[in-house]
């Protein structure tokens, strides 16, 4: 299986299979991979028996590899057949990872490259008293992304207030329950080239310093592409004040 140009394997490819034992697998040349010393077992029942080779493989920059394994190539015993009858081809769309800014107040810890709205610094409230978190996600590729979803972790002391007010603009369901530790997001969509939001009311009645941070990876899609770099924010919860009176 020869691989398209900028495609490679690399080392320690992960080789799993399920042709047998006695099945190697050759990437000595890491621009194609050979495979050789299979064996399928016999059909059963009118069911077609079947094995399957799987490794890594990476591509050198983005773009569109179509992997073809020609027609025929199919060796049983040295003998050529005629499987695959036609010329079998895989696409592997590389792109450019999710870009993932959050915000608490409009705060952000994230000093590069955030959207209109989100400035760096952190956000401070009253014990007690609201503050709105949003999360902006941004496809900067081509192509759409599915299953879009994260699940964002509030540190301990943090929680989604009493009345959440938990909305998205990226489809799918958002799970933030009042007083919950955690924010949720599921079944969510970014077609090409665009952004969307998830936001949610958090506060807190201790006062401290709290960072919410959702890690490198932590986003994910149906197509496998995922956020790069963390993102973090920041809430200080001050103290109330104490009032005092007296007469003289």
């Amino acid at each position: 299986d020869n691989l398209p140009a900028g495609m490679i394997v690399p080392v320690g490819p992960n080789v799993t299979q399920t042709c047998g034992p006695a099945t190697l697998v050759d990437t000595s040349d890491n621009t194609k991979v050979v495979v050789s010393g299979g064996a399928i077992g016999a059909a059963a029942g009118g069911v077609s028996a079947s094995c399957y080779v799987e490794l890594d493989v990476v591509a050198s920059a983005k773009g569109k590899y179509t992997n073809t394994l020609p027609a025929q190539s199919i060796t049983v015993n040295g003998v050529p057949t005629l499987s695959p009858p036609s010329p079998v081809p895989a696409d592997l769309n590389v792109v450019d990872p999710i870009v993932v800014h959050k915000a608490i107040g409009a705060f952000s810890l994230d000093t590069v490259g955030l959207p209109g709205g989100m400035a760096t610094g952190e956000a401070s409230r009253m014990a007690g008293a609201v503050a709105p978190l949003l999360v902006h996600l941004n496809n900067p590729n081509n192509v759409a992304l599915t299953g879009l979803a994260f699940t964002d972790v509030l540190p301990a002391g943090l929680v989604v207030a009493q009345t959440p007010n938990a909305s998205t603009t990226c489809g799918g369901a958002v799970v933030a329950p009042a007083s919950a530790t955690e924010l949720r997001l599921a079944g969510g969509s970014l077609a090409a080239n665009s952004t969307c939001t998830v936001t949610v009311d958090v506060l807190s009645n201790n006062p401290g310093s709290y960072t919410n941070t959702i890690p490198s990876g932590g986003v994910t899609t149906t197509e496998g592409v995922k956020n790069e770099e963390p993102t973090s924010a920041r809430l200080n919860v001050a103290k109330p004040p104490t009032v005092g009176k007296q007469f003289d």
